[in-house]
């Protein structure tokens, strides 16, 4: 693995055409000091934020062990500075534990995480509301991250308005054809995540921000190029005014 010679990675859009970007891969050095460089979280399409927040990460064992963190994302907190150690991320606003190999051993429906190099992170499990590890030892551990963290932050503000009247258009759109374009869906999820999450320091609609740079009009509605278009500008405006919201 090396720094500066980042790999290839080769990706689908959903229109099937394929694209290559670098991958950044951690060195071997890395990885056995557990070092981790920023652009380990931005390999696309696979991007994890870096959030913050007043919430606590804790996590207790059956033999009376508790440790507490801050809740950071993408910042490795070590147990015992050696064999335990666990990282949060966020995927699509929910919060996600990684945990070292040597408290993985309870099975996981996953044993890494897309975009993160399974020589790194290789255990990933969730909140649900509690995860639960299992070391290899056999001795079992619960992790909570603090009552709020996920919570909806709706506001009745002029945004909110804004993309409840959006999604409503949307949904009409999928209501009125038998086969609605897939985009419309997914515009719909990602305008919700947004108003939910009420600030982009806590998530970011990168897959959404990239379909719109690729494509200066998107296709909702079938030969109707003017509707197109005004679907297309408003869900950038949205976009920008969501740049600049700070709701928590």
């Amino acid at each position: 693995m090396n720094h500066d010679r980042p790999e290839k990675l080769k990706f689908s859009d959903r229109d099937g055409s394929v694209h290559e970007k670098d991958l950044f891969l951690p060195s071997e050095e890395d990885i056995k000091n557990r070092r981790l460089d920023t652009r380990l979280f931005s390999n696309p399409p696979f991007m994890l934020e870096f959030v913050t927040d007043d919430s606590m990460l804790t996590i207790t064992n059956e033999k009376g062990e508790k440790w507490e963190f801050p809740y950071e994302t993408n910042k490795i907190f070590e147990l015992d500075g050696d064999k335990r150690y666990v990282m949060l991320i966020e995927e699509k606003g929910y919060a996600r534990l990684l945990a070292s190999a040597f408290l993985a051993e309870k099975e996981s429906a996953r044993f890494s995480y897309p975009g993160l190099i399974p020589q790194f992170f290789g255990f990933v499990n969730a909140f649900d509301p509690d995860c639960i590890l299992e070391d290899r030892d056999g001795v079992v551990y619960t992790a909570s991250v603090r009552k709020g963290k996920g919570e909806c932050v709706f506001e009745e503000d002029a945004f909110h308005d804004r993309v409840v009247a959006m999604c409503a258009c949307m949904q009409e759109i999928l209501d009125d054809q038998i086969r609605g374009p897939h985009v419309s869906r997914g515009v719909i999820s990602e305008l919700e995540y947004m108003d939910r999450r009420g600030d982009p320091s806590r998530y970011m609609p990168y897959a959404l921000m990239e379909i719109l740079e690729k494509h200066p009009v998107i296709t909702f509605v079938e030969g109707d190029k003017k509707r197109n278009e005004e679907l297309t500008r408003e869900l950038k405006e949205i976009v920008n005014e969501y740049k600049g919201l700070k709701r928590v």
